[in-house]
């Protein structure tokens, strides 16, 4: 939990997205360089988002894509969300409690349209795996080494 809290901070901090009236669309971000974001496997972890505004706007429409296996909390089996928001003057945060329901997770793509500005990125969401509880090949104390059945 400390990492997913440190993290969301981390994202909060490090992004910034401002939107301007004649602005051409941006392209995401390849996954190589997209921001990363550590959550539990099959607990609700928070992502923070923030935006920034040079002014304030109504209207904007967030279209959030999640990752297969990654899930908004009250929305099970959407990859797709689309709403409108309205925008402070100044930063606004948009808090997601993502869930990975299943697989190591993936890239999430945030896209904001306003008029005919478009701004678009990328945060990878990862599943924290503890080594120590579920290694892949243990080892007994006997020395014979074999896999855990699923």
């Amino acid at each position: 939990m400390a990492w997913a809290l440190a993290a969301s901070i981390a994202l909060s901090v490090g992004l910034g997205v401002w939107l301007e009236r004649a602005v051409v669309p941006a392209p995401a971000a390849p996954a190589a360089q997209a921001r990363v974001v550590m959550l539990r496997a099959g607990d609700a972890g928070p992502v923070r988002l923030a935006f920034r505004s040079p002014q304030e706007l109504s209207g904007v429409t967030i279209h959030l894509q999640l990752p297969p296996g990654v899930e908004l909390k009250g929305h099970p089996d959407q990859q797709s969300l689309r709403w409108q928001a309205d925008f402070q003057a100044g930063a606004n945060v948009l808090e997601l409690p993502l869930i990975i329901r299943d697989g190591d997770g993936g890239i999430l793509t945030a896209t904001l349209d306003y008029g005919r500005s478009q701004k678009a990125f990328t945060v990878q969401v990862r599943a924290e795996k503890p080594a120590a509880l579920f290694p892949e090949s243990p080892t007994t104390r006997s020395g014979v080494q074999g896999r855990f059945a699923t």
